[in-house]
């Protein structure tokens, strides 16, 4: 299975697991405890420091477009992040497919886009 590391500094990590790796994964990944966010219209989860901003770590660019493509412009996503593909009935975490891969980048791009056009 895929997740997709995405590190305050802009760079982006494919990072493979196997099912009931995902809780040390996610916690390594965004380096402390961390909280889910949905992001219903792609499928996915991502999954951030619950202390990124009390940490006052630095801004994530990836996270903050995909929070703004699917909530606007209402917060700002702090710290690395890390994304997978939503859960199963069972609650485990659900590797990414290639078409959320594809969904993640279209929004993103979409985003920065907009926000350039604004300027």
């Amino acid at each position: 299975m895929r997740a997709i590391i995405a590190t305050t500094d802009g760079k982006l990590e494919v990072k493979s697991f196997e099912p009931g790796e995902s809780y040390g994964m996610i916690k390594e990944a965004v380096d402390g405890y961390f909280d889910c966010i949905r992001i219903p219209s792609i499928g996915v989860d991502m999954w951030v420091n619950d202390e990124g901003k009390i940490l006052e770590l630095d801004p994530n660019p990836f996270g903050t477009a995909l929070w703004v493509h699917e909530y606007g412009m209402t917060d700002i996503v702090m710290g690395n992040i890390i994304i997978t593909g939503g859960a199963d009935e069972e609650g485990e975490t659900l590797g990414l497919t290639q078409d959320q891969i594809n969904a993640l980048f279209n929004a993103v791009d979409e985003v920065i886009g907009n926000a350039l056009a604004s300027r």
